[in-house]
């Protein structure tokens, strides 16, 4: 995926460069490949053969599991986490 490449392109060439940066946290292209990385082993256990279904607030958490996400199955749902919990259960059911 060109995605996954450039964030392994950067990684490699400016590790430590902000890879992204919310408010006052950051991540670096290393840690971010790094935690992605990780995370994507993780969520390849939990696969259900749909989508990753993401239901996080914005910050580096949300980051870390779209890139993981991306990198494993490639096909991500993401979910407003200010939903109903009703909405967002029906929603996850249809997506499976």
């Amino acid at each position: 995926m060109p995605f996954l490449d450039r964030l392994q392109h950067w990684a490699a060439l400016q590790p430590d460069a902000n890879a992204v940066t919310i408010g006052a946290d950051r991540l670096s292209y290393a840690e971010l490949q790094v935690r992605s990385s990780r995370r994507a082993r993780e969520l390849a256990g939990e696969s259900s053969g749909g989508p990753t279904v993401l239901c996080l607030p914005n910050g580096l958490d949300f980051v870390v599991d779209f890139v993981a996400a991306v990198a494993g199955v490639g096909t991500v749902a993401v979910l407003d986490p200010d939903w109903p919990a009703l909405q967002r259960t029906a929603i996850e059911r249809m997506l499976r």
